[in-house]
């Protein structure tokens, strides 16, 4: 069996630190992932399919006191 991907992502964010400290206080991110993934099959009875994908992943980070 063989897997091939082809993937495309953008990712994007913010963060805020505090500037005397250099410590991380907030920070959202946004990936976003899109393509397509093959799956081919060898043997007496080769077959082969492709599968569209589309992924967002969100990242949250906030400061717990």
């Amino acid at each position: 069996m063989t897997i091939t991907n082809r993937l495309a992502s953008t990712s994007e964010g913010t963060l805020a630190m505090d500037r005397r400290t250099g410590w991380l206080l907030a920070r959202e991110q946004t990936t976003t992932l899109t393509g397509e993934m093959e799956r081919s099959q060898c043997g007496p009875q080769p077959r082969s399919e492709t599968v569209q994908l589309s992924l967002e992943i969100t990242t949250t980070v906030e400061r717990v006191e």
